[in-house]
Formats: C-alpha cells, structure tokens, sequence
C-alpha cells in the first residue's frame, strides 16, 4: 500500500523586502533528507520559515502528515503543523535563557521519548552541560543544545537551518551520525547549508523564475 509523503511544498513563495521567491516545490518521505543549499541571501532561511509556518507565503501550499489520537494521519496546512509536527533550529540561537539545557528539553517532550534526552545528550558529548544555562555554554555547545532540543520534539520533521556552522569537525561528526540514527527511526530533516552533503537530495537556490 503506498503511503503518502510527509511533507509537500507546492509552488511555495515568499516575499522578501521587494524580490519574490519561488516557487518552491518538494515532496519529502520519511526516514530522508533534503538540503536546501545557496550562498548568503539566496532563500534558504525564509523558506525554512516558510515552511514551519513563522513566515507568511504569497502563493503556494505547505502540507504536513500528523498524526491523529487514534494512530491514523490527516494532512493539514504548515500553521496547524508547526504547531503538532514539526522540530525547529534557526541560525539565531532560540535557547531560553531562564531555563536549563535539560528543562528546555523536557518541556518539549512527552511521554513517548521520555528516554530521549539522556540518549541524545550522550551522542552529543552534552551530558555534562545538561544542567547548565544557555550563558554557560560556548557557541559550538549552544548550537548543539539547540539541536537537541529540536530532537526531543516529538515531530517527525525536523528542519535545520545552517546547524554546523558553530561546529568544529568532532561537533559535525557527531550532530550527522546523530541524524542518520533518527532517519532510521522515519523522522525527515530539511537541513539550509551552503554546500551539498553526500547522499542527501539538494535543491539549489536561488531559484529561476519563469
């Protein structure tokens, strides 16, 4: 039985200051990756945003496969879906600075990945900064937090916006071979790079218009 894809863009476009940009179309399944790739200014982060539902579209259509109390799917539009179905990391930092590391994580998870965390924290070298303030970490560190926290979502889509870039080679290494272990478990990444990753599907932007 053919199950239909977990995320799909339709000739998605934004507006940013006086350009339009777009149309954007993806499908996504689960269990894969896309990266979306291009230089400075090229889309790459309104579009994540676009996505999620944080940025408003001037044409287009962003549908999402959720889940349902009685285990079926509906597929709703991306406002409804960034609030059930989606895990979020932008290129600012969004950590909470009031919190710790750990409560942050908590308050995103519930009672299907209670396990998670440690699990996570451990495949991140962050257990022992669990307990620590967002002030407390370096820049690496609170880009990997931040990663974290969107993993203890219990979306099945993550969306990474420019996630390695405070990363020294071991921080990548670790953040990759943690996303490859939750492909596995048929949750979907979007990652916005600059350059193309092995194995990944790319679409390259800025896009040609018409």
């Amino acid at each position: 039985m053919k199950t239909s894809p977990l995320l799909e863009v339709k000739a998605l476009t934004v507006k940013r200051g006086r350009n339009s940009l777009g149309p954007l179309s993806l499908t996504l399944s689960e269990g894969c990756g896309l990266t979306l790739v291009g230089s400075n200014g090229s889309g790459k982060s309104s579009f994540m945003l676009a996505i999620a539902g944080l940025l408003e579209t001037t044409g287009g259509d962003v549908l999402l496969k959720l889940p349902r109390s009685d285990g079926k799917h509906d597929r709703r539009s991306h406002t409804e879906g960034w609030k059930r179905g989606l895990g979020w990391q932008g290129q600012q930092s969004g950590l909470w600075p009031h919190l710790s590391i750990r409560q942050q994580c908590y308050l995103l998870q519930d009672e299907r990945n209670q396990s998670s965390l440690e699990s996570f924290a451990e495949a991140l070298s962050m257990v022992p900064l669990l307990d620590r303030m967002p002030h407390q970490l370096s820049g690496g560190e609170s880009q990997r937090a931040e990663f974290m926290r969107a993993l203890c979502s219990p979306g099945k889509l993550l969306l990474l916006d420019e996630p390695f870039s405070s990363q020294n080679s071991e921080g990548r290494s670790l953040m990759l071979n943690l996303i490859e272990q939750e492909k596995k478990r048929d949750r979907a990444f979007i990652l916005a790079l600059h350059e193309p990753m092995n194995g990944w599907d790319v679409i390259r932007l800025p896009l040609e218009s018409d």
